[in-house]
């Protein structure tokens, strides 16, 4: 068995174990802004009134912009920030009446 066969195995196993009984797995993960951006959009495009949550999502974005007035997405990204994760934030942004730089 090589090496790569014996990482497989071993990812293979710990998937097994880590699935719930209904078979998902809940796995942490994030997305930087994207996610909450695009739900903005679906929920202010599709009229659901769903305010708190909206707000809650424009605040997660806001609170993820660079001093730069960008946004990026890999905290370790270079060149200052990600051209469409900063056109989706402040699109979003602008969707929930959430302005960067004005406190929200």
């Amino acid at each position: 068995m090589t090496k790569w066969d014996q990482k497989i195995d071993w990812l293979i196993n710990r998937l097994k174990q880590d699935q719930s009984s209904d078979g998902s797995w809940a796995y942490p993960f994030d997305t930087g802004t994207t996610t909450d951006a695009y739900m903005i959009i679906l929920l202010r495009t599709l009229a659901v009134q769903e305010d708190q949550l909206i707000r809650g999502l424009a605040q997660r974005i806001l609170s993820k912009q660079s001093d730069n007035g960008a946004w990026k997405l890999f905290a370790d990204e270079e060149n200052g920030g990600n051209l469409s994760a900063t056109v989706e934030a402040y699109y979003a942004c602008g969707f929930a009446g959430a302005h960067p730089g004005s406190g929200g």
